[in-house]
């Protein structure tokens, strides 16, 4: 479990990272692939990337950005200064919205279908990007779509916030045929009827299925294999003149026994515990998150903010802050203590002893708070806590080498004094 951690965390320093695009509603392929182009030429001179991989759809887009081995020798930033210098170049991209972070609204992308577990394991180890999020739940989905737009704009209007997003897909554009039950029972046309013909309107239809053949991968499509391969698809009009037959087999217009609007729907709301939820995600700048102080006065005014908006009966609205749980490795530090000494005392066949050793922990960690304090580094990440689990079990190591040396010394007869320091200068090199 500890060596998968570590490979795991070395894993995500080197590997891709994404940036997600999202285009207004209605864009097409080649509109969303232009963008994407875009945006691949402003951030294709930075030396630290290897290659630009993209996924384009006709509203969203993945770039995927892969780093070059070495990349922290060719400028000497980590990774969370080329991100950093990645969103000052995105800062200003007013064609579509671009993020180091999945969108909530995406539905290619897994946003909205709750944590991404990638997301939250590189902000676990330090290299990815903290976000908040305020929640509002209720029943009533335009009132809280009305109250979540109102929080955002509050939000959007701070120097401290960099981006926000809702997790609200975007409307899709729809047709609604509303029809005439009067007309439709005078003429005797039956439900069934308009259905049937409504089923074979389309010319082709998609199964959300794909099919691999290497590494291309192909959408399959049903198609009417009667319909040319040059015919028109169908139109507005198309769809008013459909002919629906009744049970006396005279056909009527669809235009004339219903009305036929454009209209715009929601592609899919979250519900938890029977109450619909809406997730308003900000993430700070990154000068907020460097200082404690600074994010938690952040933090304060965030929830000044939220608590001085007016929230309409039936509405709930709670602030999350991301704070991170490190409570199974404070555990595990715990349990490493008991099991050191469990074992050290079977091994010495003494209760004393083992308490002596592991007075030599705290010294040890001295040198670690320092090596913290140089590199920039805090021990609230995983990278931190693992390196201090390994510790305990190294600076053990060292004081078994050491006192087991020291027993060997008294029992040929040196005095206490005498054996510690010869046992110290014998074994100073295999413990450093």
């Amino acid at each position: 479990s500890l060596s998968l951690s570590l490979n795991v965390s070395r894993e995500l320093e080197l590997s891709e990272f994404n940036l997600y695009v999202t285009m207004p509603q209605g864009s097409t392929l080649e509109r969303t692939d232009s963008v994407v182009a875009d945006l691949e030429s402003r951030i294709g001179d930075i030396e630290e990337i290897q290659d630009i991989v993209s996924t384009i759809y006709e509203e969203e887009a993945s770039v995927s950005i892969v780093l070059k081995e070495d990349f922290e020798d060719i400028a000497g930033r980590s990774i969370s200064q080329i991100k950093s210098d990645i969103q000052e170049r995105i800062e200003n991209f007013r064609t579509a919205e671009v993020s180091l972070s999945e969108p909530q609204s995406s539905r290619r992308f897994g946003g909205g279908s709750g944590a991404n577990p990638v997301a939250s394991l590189e902000r676990m180890f330090g290299i990815g990007s903290a976000q908040e999020k305020v929640v509002i739940k209720g029943n009533d989905f335009e009132l809280m779509n009305a109250v979540a737009d109102d929080i955002k704009y509050h939000l959007d209007e701070l120097d401290t916030i960099s981006r926000t997003s809702l997790n609200i897909a975007g409307n899709r554009p729809e047709v609604h045929v509303i029809f005439d039950r009067l007309l439709m029972s005078r003429d005797s046309i039956p439900v069934s009827s308009v259905t049937s013909e409504l089923a074979t309107f389309q010319n082709e239809m998609t199964t959300e299925m794909s099919y691999k053949q290497g590494t291309e991968e192909y959408d399959i499509v049903i198609r009417n294999e009667n319909i040319e391969e040059t015919e028109k698809a169908k139109t507005f009009d198309d769809l008013a003149m459909l002919r629906i037959p009744n049970s006396s087999g005279d056909r009527f217009e669809l235009g004339s026994i219903s009305n036929i609007v454009y209209s715009y729907g929601l592609s899919g709301i979250n519900r938890i515990n029977q109450e619909k939820q809406i997730e308003l995600t900000y993430q700070f700048e990154s000068e907020v998150t460097d200082s404690k102080t600074y994010l938690e006065t952040s933090r304060a005014e965030i929830d000044d903010i939220v608590a001085a908006i007016t929230i309409p009966p039936g509405i709930a609205v709670e602030v999350i802050h991301d704070e991170s749980d490190f409570s199974e490795f404070y555990f595990l530090i715990a349990a490493a203590f008991i099991l050191i000494y469990m074992i050290l005392a079977s091994v010495f066949e003494s209760l004393a002893t083992p308490v002596v050793m592991m007075f030599t922990i705290p010294l040890a960690t001295i040198g670690s708070f320092g090596a913290l304090i140089l590199t920039g580094n805090s021990i609230k990440n995983a990278n931190s806590l693992i390196g201090f689990l390994i510790l305990l079990g190294v600076v053990v190591n060292n004081g078994i080498i050491l006192i087991d040396y020291t027993r060997i010394l008294r029992r040929r007869g040196y005095r206490i004094q005498r054996a510690l320091m010869t046992a110290g200068q014998a074994r100073v090199r295999p413990i450093l």
